[in-house]
């Protein structure tokens, strides 16, 4: 045990991490293949959208617990060195660069400009490697920052009200037409605007917290508070999203953000909930987590090939399932396939 979470010596994998990986990696799937049903793939409204609207609110919280989990472990090590954090920062931007050079070639190739384009910039879901170099490079000084249970705390508070508080309110502000609620909205837009807190930004947030909610126990029934808020903010995501679509008579993903603070709850309470639940080691789920970054990677091969040749005339939500589940599997096929090759591990 460590910290009060089982660790697996052998290798130090932390259990209830390992389950995380496994099902964010899977979520993410399931964020690319849903997300496109939603947009294009039904009649705005219809009862097969309000089902993916549903699949779109429960499973935004991946990509801030996949930074969570970063965070819980790079911030509980006993030293972090710049020279560890560009070691670190030069393997993502190789797997970045292969990975760009792939998705490139498969699916980028119609002029000289749009393939170098995409080699540079990288495939829509790539961004992810950028966002980690940033966070490496900025774990020597939040290292530092953790030591201080009190500055850690006044950080995520600050960070809280600053990335993810003031900006959801500016946000529900511009959907109602009151001046009061309009001159509250451009105020707080304002005050964001020229205070620039830019340090205290939303995944440097959820980095931080992950460490905090891994080396931190709470009694039940602040669990349970952080259980119900994670149960309503789905709910709230899933009203608030369906309001804003019939507002702009279009999709709307303004309340899907990872920065929301709904998403912010929902990934708090997973987090705490596996923590607190998923303590049992299971070899299929630990090789699954051993293999997520390079599902991560590779997985919008998958679901792109599979969306080409595979035509299935079938209800859409059912559609979306069959084709998580496929991706998901071809992908961790790839991954597996490229950790044989030679400096495979240091790609996926």
């Amino acid at each position: 045990m460590e910290n009060g979470v089982k660790v697996i010596k052998e290798n130090n994998r932390v259990v209830f991490l390992d389950y995380l990986r496994t099902l964010a990696a899977f979520c993410v799937v399931f964020i690319h293949v849903s997300a496109r049903a939603w947009e294009q793939g039904t009649v705005l409204f219809s009862a097969e959208w309000y089902i993916l609207t549903i699949f779109t609110s429960i499973s935004r919280w991946a990509v801030p617990v996949f930074v969570m989990i970063s965070g819980s472990l790079l911030l509980a090590k006993e030293s972090f060195s710049v020279k560890e954090a560009l070691k670190r920062c030069k393997r993502i931007l190789i797997a970045f660069l292969v990975w760009s050079f792939i998705y490139a070639i498969l699916f980028h190739h119609d002029s000289l400009w749009d393939f170098f384009s995409s080699l540079i910039g990288g495939h829509y879901h790539l961004w992810y490697c950028w966002l980690i170099m940033g966070l490496y490079l900025v774990t020597p000084i939040l290292k530092e920052l953790v030591r201080d249970e009190k500055l850690t705390r006044y950080f995520l508070i600050l960070s809280a009200v600053f990335a993810f508080v003031l900006p959801e309110v500016v946000l529900i502000g511009s959907y109602i037409s009151k001046p009061l609620v309009s001159l509250l909205a451009s105020s707080f837009s304002y005050v964001m605007m020229t205070m620039r807190i830019e340090v205290v930004g939303a995944y440097g947030f959820y980095y931080v917290l992950g460490y905090y909610l891994r080396t931190h126990s709470f009694e039940q029934k602040v669990r349970v508070g952080i259980y119900a808020a994670g149960i309503c903010s789905v709910a709230f995501t899933f009203i608030t999203t369906i309001l804003a679509c019939k507002h702009n008579n279009a999709i709307s993903a303004d309340f899907i953000a990872y920065e929301s603070v709904q998403t912010a709850l929902i990934a708090v309470a997973i987090f705490v909930f596996a923590k607190q639940h998923f303590d049992k080691e299971n070899r299929v789920i630990s090789v699954i987590a051993k293999y997520s970054f390079g599902i991560y990677l590779s997985h919008l091969i998958a679901v792109e090939v599979l969306q080409q040749h595979i035509m299935l005339n079938i209800y859409e939500p059912v559609k979306v399932i069959i084709f998580t589940v496929l991706s998901f599997a071809v992908a961790f096929a790839i991954s597996w396939v490229v950790r044989k090759l030679p400096g495979g591990k240091y790609i996926s």
